[in-house]
Formats: C-alpha cells, sequence, structure tokens
C-alpha cells in the first residue's frame, strides 16, 4: 500500500506502523470485520484504495474529473477522469495525480528554512491542497454528480456536490445551493 508507505515515513514512530496489514486497515477504518468474521472494506477504503469497477458496483454515480485548458480553442489539454482505465481511479490516486497540475504554475519565491534548505511550498500551495482534501474528503459519493476540477488560464474551479450535515433550519439563506464551487 502506498497509503502505509507515506504514513511510516511521516511517522516512523507510531505504534500502527508495526501492525499487521490488516490490523491497519482496521485502525484506519478502511476495513471492518463482517458477521461472517472475514475482512471487508468500508466505503471509505473502498473510495481510498478501491479500484474504478468496484467503487462504481457500490457507487453507480461515483465521478472525478481533472480538466486542464491551456488555449481557448480546445476543449481541454489535459484531462484526468477515474474512468480512463489506465490507472485505480480512486480518490487516493485521483489527489497524487492531479495535486502537481494543480500547483504547477504557482510561482516559488526563494526562501530558505533554518537548514539552509530551499522552501518551494507557499500558502497558496497549502490552500490548494487544502481545497482539493476538502472536496474530496465532504462529497456527497451518493449523489447524482461527481466532482469536476476546472483549471484554467486565470483560475481553479472544483465543483463538489456535497450533502450537509447540518439543518438548513440554522443557516441564512434557509437553503444550501447544490454545488459548493472554489474560485
Amino acid at each position: 500500500l502506498g497509503y502505509r508507505r507515506m504514513f511510516s515515513n511521516r511517522k516512523p514512530n507510531h505504534i500502527w506502523t508495526k501492525l499487521s496489514d490488516e490490523e491497519f486497515l482496521l485502525k484506519i477504518g478502511a476495513a471492518k470485520k463482517g458477521s461472517d468474521g472475514e475482512l471487508h472494506p468500508t466505503i471509505a477504503g473502498l473510495l481510498f484504495f478501491g479500484d474504478f469497477v468496484t467503487i462504481m458496483d457500490e457507487l453507480p454515480n461515483y465521478f472525478l474529473d481533472y480538466r486542464e485548458r491551456k488555449a481557448t480553442n480546445i476543449r481541454w489539454s489535459d484531462r484526468v477522469c477515474c474512468s480512463d482505465g489506465d490507472w485505480s481511479g480512486n480518490i487516493f490516486d485521483f489527489y497524487f495525480r492531479i495535486i502537481g497540475k494543480l500547483t504547477a504554475d504557482v510561482k516559488k519565491p526563494f526562501k530558505l528554512d533554518e537548514q539552509m534548505m530551499r522552501v518551494d511550498d507557499t500558502s497558496i500551495h497549502a490552500a490548494i491542497r487544502e481545497a482539493l482534501a476538502n472536496a474530496l474528503i465532504h462529497a456527497d459519493y451518493y449523489g447524482r454528480q461527481g466532482i469536476v476540477i476546472d483549471k484554467d488560464f486565470s483560475k481553479i474551479t472544483i465543483s463538489n456536490p456535497f450533502r450537509s450535515i447540518i439543518s438548513t433550519n440554522c443557516l441564512s439563506p434557509p437553503t444550501l445551493p447544490a454545488r459548493n464551487l472554489w474560485t
């Protein structure tokens, strides 16, 4: 598991790094034991680690789409879609396939840290990572529309269908939009 490797690299002394794969999946909520005593993926585990076909069996409207336009006379110049068939199509792989594309045009001013190592990360990079992660985490995967990310000359738009867990009686205006757009 790529995620497990990243987890271990980031937190080498964490108690979960010594667990078996099965125990690790249980701890992170990606799997649970069924009534048959066997390990089964949770919806979160399926979305995060599954493959497109298996995800679609459970969530028929699941869809992740990244589209980049570099010219006005073309529909897109780059596209990553969960149904491409040449990669898993899950949330984890989608994030890492497109995050570099989203931040590729963000300027990186020259800055050194305390150890005199260059820092290529800016608050804009962090904001884009956060917006993408939030869109993927908080989407309503049972809904009728997937996540669509459009990048063009001057903006990034993340369309994220969601179902609010907050009562609309508490909000003003009294209804939530069907889609949440960040531009």
